[in-house]
């Protein structure tokens, strides 16, 4: 495991667990999570990410769905939902499998490689607990585009099938 300290003057908001396979791109999300205030623990394993849970008390997990080679492997994702730790999974939107592993998982929110490139700032700061509240629920007639538990573009519902066309970019 590797911690990344705070920025000086930072206010330490609680730990990000992290979970990417991708090194140059974990620096950009570890970066962010620094830059809003959040201490951050990156892990290189499934395994490593359960384990890591008591002894961090994190305030949310990020999770690469293409670090998880091995479909059992979310049973060590869903461990950590059940401990009221928001879980937010992003992957390439043509991962179809991955994403809906995800969703079935329990995630809190999965999101594509895309959006949350876009969008990683207000993600974390949206699914991330105080160290006093519980994990976001999903909530139901919610149409706001960052709804809990939203699928990628083009995935209607946990068992979509995988789409063809264009995908649009967000404006």
């Amino acid at each position: 495991m590797d911690t990344m300290p705070g920025s000086e003057g930072a206010t330490d908001r609680g730990t990000v667990l992290i979970l990417i396979k991708d090194v140059f791109f974990s620096v950009a999300v570890r970066n962010t999570v620094r830059a809003l205030g959040f201490q951050s623990e990156l892990v290189k394993s499934p395994d490593a990410f359960a384990s890591s849970i008591s002894t961090l008390e994190p305030v949310l997990g990020v999770v690469d769905v293409q670090a998880i080679d091995d479909p059992d492997d979310w049973d060590c994702i869903t461990e950590v939902i059940e401990r009221d730790v928001p879980v937010l999974a992003f992957g390439p939107h043509k991962h179809v499998e991955g994403l809906r592993a995800a969703k079935l998982a329990g995630v809190t929110r999965v999101v594509s490689n895309g959006q949350f490139h876009a969008e990683m700032g207000a993600l974390l700061e949206r699914y991330a607990r105080t160290c006093s509240e519980p994990a976001p629920t999903l909530s139901d007639g919610d149409d706001d585009t960052l709804t809990t538990g939203n699928l990628p573009p083009g995935m209607t519902a946990a068992y979509s099938q995988p789409f063809s066309g264009e995908v649009t970019g967000r404006a």
